[in-house]
């Protein structure tokens, strides 16, 4: 999973990755056809982690 930051002065560009063992699968109206995240808001961009059994479990800090 690979996150890309817009903004503005120094927030300008910001890249965070995180290489899962399951397969991120796009929860919200947010992703495009290209599996990618083209809302405002971070929250728009929710997915959950799939395993065989279906979504494990998977806690992200809280964000404010």
């Amino acid at each position: 999973m690979i996150c890309n930051y817009g903004g503005k002065g120094k927030d300008d560009y910001l890249r965070l990755s995180q290489r899962f063992a399951l397969l991120p699968v796009a929860k919200d109206s947010g992703w495009n056809e290209n599996k990618e995240c083209k809302s405002s808001k971070v929250t728009g961009c929710a997915f959950e982690l799939m395993n065989s059994k279906g979504p494990a479990k998977f806690t992200l800090p809280v964000q404010e």
